[in-house]
């Protein structure tokens, strides 16, 4: 639904899922996307899983297959959080 750059594509039981990289935002700077894309080859269209990437924060976000589900990693945090 939006232009990415560096978002990372995961083939799954046979359909491919979009996640991350950044989309164009305000006046000229870019923003990490929050959305999960699925495309079907079979009916050749694309719906979006999820409108909120399900972590801390989206930016740096990878992508993989992990048996048949999604797995997502960031190792980004928005705050410190010593102790």
């Amino acid at each position: 639904s939006q232009h990415r750059l560096g978002g990372e594509m995961v083939n799954i039981e046979g359909k491919l899922y979009l996640v991350g990289g950044s989309v164009k935002g305000s006046g000229e700077e870019r923003e990490p996307s929050k959305l999960i894309e699925v495309y079907d080859p079979a009916s050749n269209q694309w719906s979006t899983l999820t409108d909120q990437i399900p972590l801390e924060t989206t930016s740096q976000v990878r992508a993989f297959a992990y048996f048949d589900q999604l797995g997502l990693y960031s190792a980004q945090q928005n705050g410190s959080t010593r102790k």
